[in-house]
């Protein structure tokens, strides 16, 4: 990201990569909130207005999952 640090499918892999998934689908399902990595924060501050749809609704299903893992706890 040295060389285009505002390139937010950069930021995306980087974050993919660290966490060991392949595609948003498998991102939206990790276990921790998107909405607090850097990483993925900075992806979206970046993002096209072509990018920014599916990046968003990656964080709406990653919130989703998260609140359904939260509600079968109980």
């Amino acid at each position: 990201m040295k060389q285009d640090p505002e390139n937010s499918l950069a930021y995306l892999g980087k974050l993919m990569a660290q966490l060991r998934v392949h595609n948003l689908g498998e991102l939206s399902r990790v276990s921790s909130p998107l909405k607090e990595q850097n990483l993925f924060r900075r992806a979206v501050e970046f993002a096209n207005d072509s990018q920014k749809p599916a990046i968003l609704k990656c964080l709406a299903a990653n919130t989703e999952y998260l609140e359904h893992i939260r509600l079968e706890a109980q």
